[in-house]
């Protein structure tokens, strides 16, 4: 037995507790994702705004500070969280993408080839999974938004 296969062994058992699709508790988890989703878009969405500001000005010499103080002096504390309801309509898809990623996750966990080793199937899993959520969640926003 080599080195690196102990050390393999031993990574196993210590994160020998995944949790999978079949695991959860789905009406909390949906739950709980949409709570930690809507708390993380409210804090987070200023930054996002005063970033945008950023990138789309027309003078370049602004700085974050100076950013800020204009939209505070302009609009108000309301002018931090404009767009704010467009963001919150997409929590509504943030399950979708959540469910689509585990299921996915899941399906090709139990449908590993033989020939690829479990690190790299790993990475292929995770790769995998999260483009085809990302593909789900954004075709259904598109739909939604773009109709």
């Amino acid at each position: 037995m080599k080195i690196n296969d102990l050390f393999y062994c031993r990574r196993i058992e210590k994160n020998s507790h995944q949790l999978y699709w079949h695991d959860l508790n789905k009406t909390k988890f949906f739950g709980l994702l949409t709570t930690s989703s809507l708390v993380l878009r409210t804090c987070f969405h200023p930054l996002a705004l005063i970033k945008t500001h950023l990138q789309t000005q027309q003078k370049l010499e602004k700085s974050t500070y100076e950013m800020i103080k204009k939209i505070r002096l302009e609009e108000g504390l309301r002018g931090f969280y404009r767009g704010y309801p467009v963001s919150i309509c997409a929590l509504l898809f943030e399950p979708v993408f959540m469910g689509t990623l585990e299921i996915t996750r899941t399906f090709l966990n139990n449908n590993k080839p033989k020939s690829i080793s479990k690190v790299q199937w790993d990475t292929l899993n995770s790769s995998l999974s999260a483009g085809t959520a990302a593909l789900v969640q954004q075709t259904f926003l598109g739909n939604f938004f773009f109709n």
